[in-house]
């Protein structure tokens, strides 16, 4: 619900004649984050505080090694390419709404930074552990 009302609040602010700033563009990326992370960000932080402060069991680990991991980070980066994906798709809404480059161009912005993000992720974390993938920890 919240999403909506932040989708919406957006929507009218633009609509209203404001200029676009970079608040509109975390918007659509703060969107774009939540529906593809929010259940998952919400479990996580069930059950750490479950495991914290009422004796739950241990929270879900990620895999500690080898090519579980690697597919682990891939699927990591795939979620990030999807809600980059939602972002921009947002950003041009917004900007084919107002319609007025001049009060839009911040949001420009917008598509080249999700787009670096993406691609350093994808080098530093899914690239990287294809080619060098993290060792098995053994628990003694």
């Amino acid at each position: 619900m919240l999403d909506f009302i932040l989708l919406c609040a957006t929507a009218l602010d633009l609509h209203n004649g404001s200029i676009a700033d970079f608040a509109h563009g975390l918007a659509a990326v703060y969107l774009g984050f939540t529906l593809v992370y929010g259940a998952s960000v919400i479990k996580w932080a069930d059950q750490h505080i479950a495991y914290c402060f009422a004796s739950g069991e241990k929270p879900d680990q990620p895999p500690s090694g080898g090519w579980e991991y690697t597919f682990y980070e891939w699927q990591q980066w795939g979620k990030g390419v999807a809600a980059g994906v939602i972002a921009w798709v947002l950003l041009a809404l917004a900007i084919a709404y107002v319609d007025q480059p001049e009060r839009t161009s911040a949001l420009n912005e917008w598509f080249a930074g999700i787009f670096w993000v993406l691609a350093i992720w994808l080098l530093v974390w899914p690239v990287w552990y294809s080619i060098f993938p993290k060792k098995l920890s053994h628990k003694v």
